[in-house]
């Protein structure tokens, strides 16, 4: 899950919108074996404390870039 979540913190680094990375957090779960449900938990847990929520990626799209990439690296 660390590398997942790693990877997806490099994906959002790049400056990627919500859209895209609602769709990459489908393509790292499946490229890290990780079922997409428990993914999508991994990060609700990480900015809500909660299993869900809204749509992650795009509300993660909305948020300042360097917070994002500091709690998906687990920083912050």
């Amino acid at each position: 899950m660390a590398a997942a979540l790693d990877d997806l913190a490099a994906f959002v680094e790049a400056g990627h919108d919500g859209e895209a990375i609602q769709a990459e957090m489908y393509e790292t779960a499946r490229a890290h074996d990780l079922a997409v449900g428990e993914f999508f938990e991994a990060g609700y847990r990480l900015f809500f404390d909660d299993t869900q929520g809204p749509r992650l990626g795009e509300f993660l799209g909305e948020l300042e870039r360097e917070y994002v990439v500091a709690r998906l690296r687990r920083e912050a």
